[in-house]
């Protein structure tokens, strides 16, 4: 059964986790993504009691917290920084009944070109089992999400899967994000998805892109599902092939949604993306995995 979750970046600019939550429930979301920033705000004036009763008499339930970042190459200091973030956030998440973290490789990486792919692999892979290790005392999971853009340091289905093989972690699974995906290679290798086990796809994000060329692309340029050029079709028929029918949320980053009003682009996240996921999976015969409720 198909459910459908809301990421507060898409849009956080003049909103609040607290609007983000009546909206949710009001639009019919099934899962909230809860961004870091804004919850560390939101607690500014309500504790994580306030959240977890209005969990407990809501529809909308929470998935994850947004985002541990910046993981690679860290020195021991920086390590134990990580551990520390983790296990903060991972307190918060079993509190509120959030199952997943999403952690993401470093970005803006000045010369990616420097490391062999081998060192990253081996990097990140270690880093993961750090977070992972961490996690687990809590019966949380981290959700790894490749960032297909040119200066991050893990960029690709396959390059993600064999991370999470590495690290070997039942709690450690990937994010797989629809824009990410296609700005590494425009989809090109979209059929890796195939070696990924159902049980390890944690979450997915669903975004368009505007049509530009792939080295301009940014994650200011992401649309609505269905407004802009990625073709998501094989991308959800391969997951539906896989039997995956769990949460797929929306994220997005455009400064123009930022701008519109709040109950708006929330009502809208939601109805695009219903639209997407039924026409890939109406070409499948399959109308029992659009339902939500």
């Amino acid at each position: 059964m198909m459910k459908t979750g809301y990421n507060g970046a898409t849009a956080m600019k003049y909103s609040s986790l607290e609007k983000d939550l009546e909206l949710t429930e009001r639009f019919g979301y099934d899962y909230i993504e809860i961004r870091l920033s804004m919850l560390e705000e939101y607690l500014k004036s309500h504790s994580l009691g306030d959240l977890k009763d209005f969990f407990a008499s809501s529809h909308v339930q929470p998935f994850s917290i947004n985002a541990i970042e910046y993981i690679n190459f860290r020195d021991e200091a920086g390590l134990e920084d990580l551990r520390k973030e983790t296990a903060a956030l991972c307190e918060i998440a079993r509190e509120i009944g959030a199952p997943y973290i999403v952690a993401v490789p470093t970005f803006g990486m000045n010369e990616p070109e420097r490391y062999s792919w081998e060192e990253i692999r081996e990097d990140t892979a270690r880093a993961l089992d750090i977070l992972g290790g961490v996690a687990q005392s809590f019966g949380v999971g981290i959700a790894f999400e490749p960032i297909g853009l040119r200066d991050c340091a893990v960029r690709s289905i396959r390059q993600g899967w064999e991370i999470v093989r590495d690290v070997d972690r039942e709690n450690v699974g990937l994010a797989l994000d629809v824009f990410n995906l296609y700005v590494y290679d425009g989809f090109k290798d979209i059929e890796d998805l195939s070696l990924i086990g159902k049980d390890k796809i944690f979450l997915v994000h669903i975004d368009d892109c505007e049509n530009r060329p792939i080295e301009e692309l940014d994650h200011c340029h992401r649309l609505m599902p269905g407004d802009g050029i990625i073709d998501m079709g094989r991308f959800f028929t391969l997951l539906f092939e896989k039997g995956f029918d769990q949460m797929v949320s929306i994220e997005l980053f455009h400064p123009k949604y930022w701008e519109m009003p709040v109950e708006e682009v929330i009502e809208m996240g939601r109805e695009k993306t219903l639209a997407v996921i039924e026409k890939a999976f109406m070409g499948e015969g399959t109308a029992e995995h659009l339902k939500t409720h």
